[in-house]
């Protein structure tokens, strides 16, 4: 979500390609692109298109994909890489854990729930 005028906020779709390296730098992933857009999934797969055949997608021997478990970037991934290792992002992870450890059983919930 973007920031608009007046107080209103937008879904901006964004893919950002880099190269894993050998020996990680702390920077991360190295030769990195970005594109976004201000459209639907679908609009989005068809423009990224471009973008990642510049970048050789289709040549890449092994391709990760760090997503959000959104359906539409499933979707993305099998579209222009169905056979990458998808990755569910650190965030999202905690969230789909926290909410199983505040589910009741036999004991109780392993966590509380917050309020």
């Amino acid at each position: 979500m973007v920031p608009l005028i007046h107080g209103q906020w937008t879904e901006v779709r964004t893919l950002a390609v880099g190269e894993a390296q050998t020996f990680p730098t702390p920077d991360g992933p190295t030769n990195r692109s970005y594109f976004s857009r201000r459209t639907d999934s679908t609009t989005f797969g068809d423009l990224a298109l471009l973008e990642l055949h510049q970048r050789g997608i289709e040549g890449t021997r092994r391709v990760g994909a760090v997503v959000d478990g959104a359906a539409w970037g499933q979707l993305f991934i099998d579209l222009h890489a169905p056979e990458a290792v998808r990755i569910l992002d650190f965030a999202h992870a905690a969230e789909y854990l926290t909410a199983i450890a505040q589910t009741p059983g036999p004991d109780g919930p392993l966590l509380p729930a917050h309020e």
